[in-house]
């Protein structure tokens, strides 16, 4: 996700805190109310112990010998301090208990109905974890650098996915995910946090400087996606076309989308940082500022995490054909639904915290970053790999996916404008979404994904 500091930094925290009382919105109304007051939980908030707080503490003065001056002692104890220090830093990281299971369950080919729901189960935890050694890689490389890698490292989960069925050919469930990404993040993610905001405020501003470029470049990478898509349907009606030409079609506006995604971040990072690094007024430095992993210790624990995510896609993908066949759910709704909930989880948690906190400039503006990662980076570059791995992945989606894809846009179109929000907007929002997943529900794959 193409994501400022302030929000990896929120990211961490809302995964291994609650509300922070210096930092929660309704200590900013001591008296009297106003429009901003929050409708909802007026009171203080204790903020509860870190995860495991007492366990961790226990755990350094078992593992003291990490100071040792031998090596062999030192290394290994040092290595078991950082990796539950890691683990410990959220209480979704409880769900690895799943991984051991997930892991014989693909090997050893169990029955597909358990291989997807082991594997699911396990990349909810893998995922956060991929957010949090991303966010320690990027501390130790500037904020330019810092940010690059961010940009590229945070789409590991859906471009591990990606790969994995790319190489079973699982091109319809790949295209349904990638667009179901983009749905989930714009209307639920801003339908959980206009709602959940608007429960504690009467209404919400949203002063994102950067507001009227990030919409401009949702609504171009949103066009440029579902053209090829409407093209092939006017096409193969009243014309000749050939899969080569959709296949050269393709390549070459993911290579596009790929220039003007470089581009996109040039202009983040380099030219016109002050629009997307602004600090909330009022409130004190955040926490997390500091490292806490070595470089080589995050080079490590991102290699075996993606490992660990290849094995779980793989599960997954490998077992979706036969586990849909038995419950009687279509691949649809499992890529454009489920895959994309299980995936954001964390990002969703944390949009809805920070509304909470009446922060909803950097909700609004992390959910569009986020749909805009997965349309100028992440689809453009699977299609290139498809190309390499003589894969077809083209921009031809299925009809349905095209119209939900074109209503969440047209629908942060005529709300973000505004910038202002209410709980209102938040529930036409998620009915818009539940309306979306009932639908998906009853499709069914023979009509073509």
């Amino acid at each position: 996700m193409v994501s400022g500091p302030q929000f990896r930094k929120e990211l961490q925290r809302a995964k291994s805190t609650g509300f922070n009382r210096r930092n929660d919105s309704s200590n900013l109304h001591p008296g009297g109310n106003d429009e901003t007051s929050p409708l909802i939980g007026r009171g203080n908030f204790e903020p509860p112990p870190e995860p495991f707080h007492r366990l961790r503490i226990l755990l350094g003065h078992v593992f003291a010998s990490s100071e040792s001056e031998f090596r062999i002692i030192r290394w290994p104890s040092s290595a078991l301090v950082t990796l539950f220090g890691l683990l410990a830093t959220s209480y979704i990281h409880v769900l690895l208990i799943f991984l051991p299971f997930a892991i014989p369950a693909t090997l050893l080919h169990w029955n597909p109905m358990t291989q997807l729901v082991f594997g699911c189960l396990s990349i909810i935890p893998l995922s956060s974890l991929t957010d949090s050694i991303t966010y320690e890689i990027s501390l130790r490389c500037g904020q330019t650098v810092g940010g690059l890698l961010s940009a590229i490292l945070a789409s590991t989960v859906e471009i591990s996915f990606g790969i994995v069925a790319l190489s079973h050919n699982e091109i319809g469930f790949l295209q349904a995910t990638l667009l179901g990404h983009v749905v989930c993040s714009t209307l639920l993610g801003l339908g959980l946090s206009f709602t959940t905001g608007g429960l504690r405020f009467h209404e919400q501003e949203i002063n994102s400087a950067a507001l009227m470029t990030l919409s401009f470049s949702i609504s171009v990478a949103t066009t440029s996606t579902v053209l090829p898509t409407i093209f092939n349907f006017v096409v193969s009606r009243f014309g000749e076309r050939t899969d080569h030409d959709m296949i050269i079609l393709s390549l070459a506006l993911g290579i596009v989308l790929l220039s003007i995604y470089v581009l996109y971040l040039f202009y983040q990072l380099r030219t016109h940082t002050e629009l997307f690094d602004e600090d909330e007024p009022g409130i004190e430095a955040e926490e997390y500022d500091e490292p806490t992993l070595s470089s080589w210790s995050a080079l490590l624990a991102l290699v075996v995490v993606i490992f660990l995510l290849v094995i779980c896609w793989q599960s997954i993908v490998s077992s979706i054909g036969a586990a849909t066949a038995e419950t009687h759910v279509s691949k649809a709704f499992v890529g454009f639904v489920l895959i994309p909930l299980i995936c954001n989880a964390t990002t969703l948690f944390t949009t809805v915290r920070l509304a909470q906190r009446d922060k909803l400039s950097l909700v609004v503006d992390t959910t569009i970053a986020l749909a805009l990662q997965i349309l100028l980076f992440v689809l453009p570059i699977l299609t290139v790999l498809g190309w390499i791995m003589n894969c077809e992945l083209q921009y031809v989606f299925g009809m349905l996916q095209v119209v939900c894809l074109l209503a969440a846009t047209l629908t942060m179109a005529l709300v973000l404008p505004n910038r202002r929000s209410t709980y209102l907007e938040g529930v036409f929002c998620l009915a818009l979404y539940v309306i979306i997943v009932m639908t998906m529900l009853e499709f069914s794959d023979d009509a073509g994904l």
